[in-house]
């Protein structure tokens, strides 16, 4: 029997398209019994049911609203308590090396903005081996190297010593697709403005230090926000928030001189980053890092070794001294927040004793300390990074149609900020991570710093 060309050629296509298998299909979690921790509304919600399929949360709701098909992935999360993935919004990544980028997610750190790296291609490549699986890592947001005045001694940071320059390095950096410019405190008041008005041409937001100069003000906190600056880094611009006490009294004398600066604040939706690990360390670093040589395993030798350059002169400054400015920073935190300045979770991971992932949960420990609630705490960590980032429909919260950014607890860290140590499961980037897996991801970690020596 003799077939016609055509239709030969039909059953061919029939057969070849037979062969190519379809794709498979999405993979679906069903987390059962949990308590969902709604860190907007500052709400509990007793045994929900949540369905994770790939990324995203497809479903939520009281048990008995969500149906489960036959044979599907259920977790039972009896006693647990689900909570958005944490965001570390002051990292710097180069100081941390490629080895820290396990221990954020192994501490329910899903996210982290890089404030200043020497090699934004580096981060690039994490970047794509995170979302690709290679490589066990949060989200990243990143400007590449800071820019500042002068010559710095530091690889990652750039001289901006004039206007041309200002501008051209905005471009430059625009250039290489960094999602932010960070602008640091050796700028002159010119060179600060030309990159603040290149980088709001280029549609860039751009973050940082304010500049100050010989312990004067060369640009005020209030003309920072003014000028578009995103966050005030370091309660940097804010009274009390640095050694030039003498200053920042001349600036702000008064009650009112106070108020009007937060108001520009909060007129101009500029964020603030305490970081006070910062300031908690030098102040208590002898105690601090006793308590945190069980942890030294994961630090890797050139970050170790950044650390004791670091902290040479230390034992000669005045312990007083450092309490009182401690003091003065955490007594200002309940004002920040009381006039509805929005603050963000920062670490200054790099900074010594600062371990990458580990210090987040001091660092909200200090907030709560300072006079937040555990839950004003975990939003400096959650919905106000999202909102930060302009991510809040996708990060944040824990709703239906985000992405599944995700933390499991043993305990609820609304009662407690410490129960954040007691993790038992995190998921990002569509992957997920059980308490065994994290344990695994750590030991892995301390070999591969083992191996380094």
């Amino acid at each position: 029997m003799k077939l016609c060309p055509l239709l030969f050629l039909l059953m061919v296509l029939i057969l070849l398209f037979g062969c190519v298998p379809s794709p498979p299909s999405p993979k679906t979690y069903y987390l059962t019994h949990i308590t969902v921790i709604d860190v907007i509304q500052g709400n509990s919600l007793p045994d929900r049911t949540v369905a994770i399929t790939d990324s995203m949360i497809t479903a939520l709701g009281a048990a008995e609203e969500i149906f489960i098909p036959r044979q599907a992935q259920i977790i039972n999360c009896q006693g647990k308590f689900l909570l958005p993935g944490l965001w570390d919004m002051h990292v710097h990544l180069g100081n941390a090396t490629r080895t820290a980028l396990p221990l954020f997610v192994a501490n329910g750190i899903t996210g982290v903005r890089d404030m200043g790296s020497k090699s934004f291609d580096s981060i690039q490549i994490w970047r794509k081996q995170i979302r690709s699986g290679q490589l066990t890592g949060p989200r990243i947001v990143s400007p590449g190297p800071i820019l500042n005045g002068g010559h710095p001694e530091q690889e990652y940071q750039i001289g901006v010593n004039t206007v041309a320059e200002a501008r051209r390095m905005v471009d430059s950096l625009a250039g290489l697709g960094v999602d932010f410019i960070k602008v640091h405190g050796g700028l002159t008041r010119e060179t600060y403005y030309a990159i603040a008005q290149e980088a709001t041409r280029r549609h860039l937001p751009f973050a940082g230090h304010v500049p100050i100069s010989n312990s004067s003000i060369t640009v005020t906190g209030e003309e920072a926000a003014q000028a578009g600056q995103r966050s005030l880094e370091h309660m940097l611009g804010i009274p009390f928030a640095r050694d030039t006490i003498k200053a920042f009294q001349h600036m702000y004398p008064t009650p009112e001189s106070l108020h009007q600066l937060f108001s520009v604040l909060v007129q101009n939706h500029t964020y603030v980053t305490p970081t006070l690990s910062v300031y908690q360390i030098p102040a208590d670093y002898q105690a601090l890092s006793l308590k945190q040589d069980s942890l030294l395993k994961y630090v890797a030798p050139e970050l170790q070794a950044f650390w004791k350059s670091q902290i040479q002169d230390w034992p000669n400054r005045n312990k007083a001294f450092m309490n009182w400015l401690l003091t003065a920073r955490k007594n200002m935190i309940p004002s920040l927040h009381d006039a509805g300045i929005p603050l963000l979770a920062g670490t200054d991971t790099g900074f010594p004793f600062v371990l990458p992932g580990f210090g987040l949960h001091e660092e909200l420990q200090y907030l709560v300390e300072a006079g937040l609630t555990p839950l004003e705490a975990l939003q400096t960590a959650t919905i106000n990074p999202a909102t930060f980032l302009g991510k809040q429909g996708k990060l944040g919260s824990v709703e239906k149609g985000k992405l599944a950014d995700l933390v499991i607890l043993n305990a609820d860290p609304t009662i407690s900020i410490q129960n954040l140590h007691l993790i038992e499961a995190v998921m990002v980037n569509g992957k997920w991570y059980d308490r065994s897996t994290l344990n695994q991801e750590l030991k892995q970690v301390a070999h591969q710093v083992k191996r380094i020596r």
